[in-house]
């Protein structure tokens, strides 16, 4: 699996403009299959559980503001490229979708 940290650098979506490339992701995050949601969500939930953990009370107040600070970059820092990587196989057939109902489209303007 490759990681993408934009998805300009995804296979299929180099030429798409950002809204068409939002359309391809938000029907891709649809094929997703149930395990694959299954390891994001979970991801998600190691990702967020420090900072609940850090507002318990039993830190002071430059390490809760830390620790905030690190788990804020490290959110998006991993989860993005892996989300990225894992629809990076549906891209393929979304992006010919969307093609194919454009020219739908476009015919049925004529």
């Amino acid at each position: 699996m490759n990681l993408y940290f934009t998805t300009r650098r995804l296979p299929g979506l180099e030429v798409l403009p950002t809204t068409a490339r939002l359309q391809v992701l938000t029907s891709v995050n649809d094929r997703l299959t149930k395990p694959e949601k299954l390891f994001l969500n979970i991801l998600k939930l190691l990702l967020i559980i420090p900072v609940f953990v850090l507002f318990t009370g039993q830190y002071s107040m430059p390490t809760v503001l830390i620790g905030l600070s690190i788990c804020t970059v490290l959110y998006p820092a991993v989860l993005r490229p892996i989300h990225l990587g894992i629809i990076a196989k549906y891209v393929d057939r979304a992006v010919a979708t969307k093609i194919n109902n454009q020219v739908i489209n476009e015919r049925e303007d004529e």
